[in-house]
């Protein structure tokens, strides 16, 4: 089973990741951003960012169904291997 801290990982990593960017930028180590669709000073930028947060939520929510799916049908496949031990 998986736990909602999981997905309090995957928001605390993207957050670093977007933060960490920003900062690189901001103090001048790069001479332009990395991705021109995320650029800050177009009017567009907000709505880039809250879709790339909504195709995060997408993939982790597929993520967790590829989990469930692995979980209930692995141990009919292979039963040896998940006997549960009580």
């Amino acid at each position: 089973p998986l736990l909602w801290s999981g997905f309090a990982y995957f928001v605390l990593w993207s957050c670093l990741y977007v933060t960490f960017q920003w900062v690189i930028h901001a103090c001048g180590f790069h001479t332009q951003w990395p991705y021109p669709f995320l650029e800050l000073n177009t009017p567009w930028a907000p709505i880039w960012y809250f879709s790339l947060a909504l195709v995060h939520v997408l993939c982790y929510w597929i993520y967790v169904q590829i989990e469930k799916m692995k979980i209930s049908v692995l141990p009919g496949l292979f039963p040896q291997a998940f006997v549960k031990s009580f």
